[in-house]
């Protein structure tokens, strides 16, 4: 958040409209890179001891040639929509290869429970970007190319020295756990719901570039760090720490004691965020006109509180649900998203309208996740 905030201040809107999509689109590689199998993989693999882990062989096949298909597929499509932008392929192609593995590795350090390791190594790029913004800023550099090879530069050279690190330490002991057919059908129902969840966290990013050019996205990526990036932050710890003590101890008690929890705490953490926006507005702390985006700042707070409260409920989901139930939400949730979208698509011409929109669709997946989750588990306890 520091770092976009500090290159806000030295590159001009154009140049940081181009830094947002280019961070927008390795952050949509990060999140569906491996297409869901993250999930299978985690959900039926197993901690045996520190560094020894149980998994199935046909998991790594699936992972590497996963890698490599979202790999060639993601840069394709930069090159028809973005390469304009930011022209250095090969980089680019070497940094979503390296995106996409970086999400693998992650996933083997929860399972390790490594859960600190795990978080700097997914926000490892981000704790880069401070100092490569706080450099621009002091040396008031704009080259916004040279930016972005170094923080590319970054992300590759990270996961090549995590990945060694990680395969000297960590073993697997390979067992037979699920068939080929269960496997496929795992991996298509989490490839949906893995697919929704990119659709609502970057859609409407994407969408803004679309409609209002990079110049407004620059100015909406500027918001969401300073409004958003709180709750993104706990969002992201909640969804990867509760899934696994979801996992080991779950009781529908718990459960419900845990989402009041976090809906107490992203109120406060509203006040907060509130409190500090008027402040920085009052003294002009910053150069951005604030008030001419107060309406915008409200929603996205309504979103962040709808986000991570959202995480609480997914976290649960993903650790308990049976493949009978993911099919039956992942139906429900297309159904509503389409329709939703359908709806709202002719209404997308404003800033707000886009936000709004996206709030609906957080906050109808977010209760059907919910509604399915606790409706399978008081099924499974009547049979009981």
């Amino acid at each position: 958040m520091s770092a976009n905030v500090l290159l806000k201040e030295v590159l001009d809107e154009t140049a940081y409209g181009v830094y947002s999509l280019i961070v927008t689109f390795i952050s949509i590689v990060y999140i569906y890179g491996l297409l869901g199998f993250e999930q299978v993989f985690l959900r039926y693999s197993s901690y045996i001891k520190i560094n020894r882990i149980a998994t199935q062989k046909s998991f790594l096949k699936y992972i590497y040639a996963i890698v490599i298909v979202a790999s060639a597929v993601a840069l394709l499509v930069y090159i028809r929509q973005y390469a304009r932008y930011y022209d250095n392929i090969w980089i680019v192609a070497l940094a979503v290869a390296a995106t996409i593995y970086s999400l693998f590795l992650f996933n083997m350090l929860r399972l390790n429970h490594e859960f600190v390791k795990a978080q700097l190594l997914a926000n490892s790029w981000k704790i880069i970007l401070l100092f490569l913004g706080l450099f621009f800023w002091l040396l008031e550099y704009k080259d916004v190319d040279v930016l972005i090879g170094l923080l590319l530069g970054t992300i590759i050279v990270i996961t090549i020295f995590t990945g060694i690190i990680v395969f000297n330490r960590i073993k697997f002991d390979f067992e037979e756990m699920l068939p080929k057919k269960e496997t496929n059908l795992s991996f298509f129902h989490f490839f949906i719901s893995i697919s929704t969840l990119s659709l609502l966290l970057f859609g409407d990013r994407l969408i803004v570039e679309e409609q209002l050019g990079v110049v407004m996205l620059g100015d909406y990526f500027y918001l969401c760090n300073l409004v958003l990036a709180p709750y993104t932050l706990l969002q992201s710890y909640v969804g990867f720490r509760q899934l696994i003590q979801f996992k080991d101890d779950f009781s529908l008690k718990k459960f419900k004691k845990f989402n009041k929890q976090i809906i107490l705490f992203s109120v406060l953490l509203s006040l907060g965020i509130v409190a500090a926006i008027y402040v920085i507005a009052a003294f002009d702390l910053l150069n951005f006109g604030f008030h001419d985006y107060i309406t915008t700042i409200v929603l996205l707070i309504i979103l962040g509180v709808i986000r991570l409260y959202s995480a609480s409920i997914l976290s649960a989901f993903e650790a308990k649900t049976s493949i009978h139930t993911l099919k039956k939400t992942n139906i429900l949730v297309i159904i509503i998203s389409v329709v939703l979208l359908i709806i709202f698509i002719g209404f997308f011409h404003t800033l707000n309208s886009i936000i709004t929109g996206f709030i609906l669709l957080w906050f109808s997946r977010t209760m059907i996740y919910r509604y399915m989750l606790i409706k399978q588990i008081k099924e499974y306890t009547t049979e009981e």
